[in-house]
């Protein structure tokens, strides 16, 4: 009798260790996607907007101006650069006003956004292959090809309008870019973010 009550004590006390053992190797085994790098690729599109008032009046051409992501960015799911992270852009192109003859212009290109580790991703106003003649070969290439094909053909035109008065003058205002106005932008190139990159991005929905 005490003989099979030691063998089922010593089965029932082998199967309780064989189920801890699996149960642990599940543990230690089990997928962790959160290790994996995130990969953002070339051309994704962010959504910015203006961090600081911009006006033609005050601006200066290559001047550095703040801007902030407007929504959070997602990829797969997860947030990677949350609603208000800072970024930069340039005053590209700049107008100045002549009162009562011409209206001011100036227009802010995105430069980068700033992760929290410190590293910045590289942007861009267009997408791959339309900006400013980037992927296209240099500009003046193509203008000077356009120039000598097209203007016997538009010549005459040109001298025809230049006889006739057009009455459109302007008024002669500033061009104001206000805080929150919304500038597009897209990732200049492709990146791989390691995780270490947005440990301080952890987001718990």
């Amino acid at each position: 009798m005490r003989t099979i009550m030691r063998s089922i004590l010593s089965l029932a006390l082998c199967s309780l260790l064989t189920a801890q053992s699996g149960e642990a190797q599940t543990q230690v085994t089990g997928p962790v996607s959160d290790s994996k790098p995130i990969e953002i690729k070339r051309g994704t599109k962010l959504s910015l907007v203006l961090a600081e008032e911009v006006s033609s009046g005050t601006a200066k051409k290559g001047q550095t101006v703040r801007l902030e992501l407007s929504e959070d960015w997602e990829v797969l799911g997860r947030v990677i650069l949350p609603k208000g992270t800072p970024a930069l852009g340039t005053v590209n192109h700049l107008v100045r006003t002549i009162p009562g003859k011409r209206d001011g212009y100036v227009d802010v290109k995105p430069i980068s956004i700033q992760l929290a580790s410190g590293r910045r991703l590289r942007l861009s106003k267009d997408l791959p292959g339309e900006d400013d003649c980037g992927d296209m070969g240099p500009c003046w290439a193509f203008a000077t090809v356009a120039f000598a094909v097209f203007l016997p053909l538009t010549l005459p035109a040109l001298l025809v309008a230049g006889t006739h008065r057009h009455d459109n003058r302007q008024e002669g205002k500033d061009r104001i870019l206000p805080v929150g106005d919304k500038v597009v932008t897209y990732t200049a190139r492709a990146s791989v973010l390691p995780m270490r990159a947005l440990e301080s991005l952890e987001v718990t929905k």
